[in-house]
């Protein structure tokens, strides 16, 4: 029994697979060898900073986000992202990739660098899918370190794929945003999860955790489209990085207030 736990490392640049022995019941053990799954984008060129991944269970295929701030020295960050990138980046670009079983990565969405036009990817960093598995969904984080994507602010993309195997590719998209009251709050759009059982994006935002419902049911602005609903739940000053779900609970990690230590909160599913 077993199977692999898969690791985005930041400081090495790359995605690695550890393989595992054990169960859940009587616990896994981490082989000390590792495989190295994607260490460079098409072309050669390394990889940014690997920051979020998920297995798509349709086909196998792995799909990761690579932004370009893993790295940032915390005593860079008002610089904003800019020379940052030029210092450190090979590629010049924020990207999304998949990995074909076995295979090698292809760049799915190339996310705009701090100098382009307003993008909603200039920060890509959590990703997952739909439980169908028809829709990507992508949260860009937003903490001010870029002009188009302000401290407080949160959003999401989803978008739709189409084909499959190498032929899979990804079309129509959907952007949206939520602010919170208090300009400039702590946190972003980091990790999340969707819920199998509702469809629904639960994901880390400023000062808390947002609920969004991509599908909603009113159309206030006559887009065409149904608007999506943002439901925001506090948490005072804490500030929340991941979101799993398991076993009937919601985890989450994060840090308690700005300088506190840090959290693994678990709350019960109803």
């Amino acid at each position: 029994g077993g199977g692999a736990l898969l690791v985005a490392q930041h400081g090495m640049r790359r995605i690695v697979k550890f393989e595992l022995t054990g169960s859940p019941t009587t616990g896994f053990s981490v082989t000390p060898s590792n495989t190295v799954v994607a260490d460079a984008a098409p072309g050669g060129l390394k990889l940014n900073y690997p920051n979020d991944l998920v297995v798509r269970a349709v086909d196998g295929s792995l799909w990761f986000t690579d932004p370009f701030y893993g790295g940032i020295k915390k005593s860079r960050v008002s610089e904003g992202d800019q020379p940052y990138t030029e210092e450190s980046s090979e590629l010049g670009y924020a990207g999304v990739y998949r990995v074909p079983v076995g295979g090698t990565p292809q760049l799915m969405i190339v996310g705009n660098n701090a100098s382009a036009a307003p993008g909603v990817l200039d920060r890509p960093n959590g990703i997952s899918f739909s439980p169908d598995y028809k829709r990507l969904y992508v949260a860009t984080c937003c903490q001010g370190h870029s002009k188009h994507c302000p401290a407080g602010h949160a959003r999401w993309t989803g978008f739709d794929i189409e084909g499959s195997g190498d032929a899979t590719k990804l079309g129509s998209s959907k952007t949206v945003t939520w602010e919170h009251p208090t300009k400039g709050a702590p946190g972003c759009a980091d990790g999340h999860a969707v819920d199998p059982r509702t469809g629904l994006i639960v994901s880390s935002c400023p000062l808390g955790i947002c609920i969004v419902d991509f599908d909603g049911v009113e159309d206030s602005d006559g887009d065409g489209q149904p608007d999506a609903e943002i439901f925001h739940l506090s948490f005072g000053d804490a500030k929340v990085s991941n979101v799993a779900f398991g076993d009937g609970y919601l985890y989450l990690t994060g840090v308690a207030g700005p300088m506190g230590p840090a959290r693994l909160w678990r709350l019960p599913l109803a």
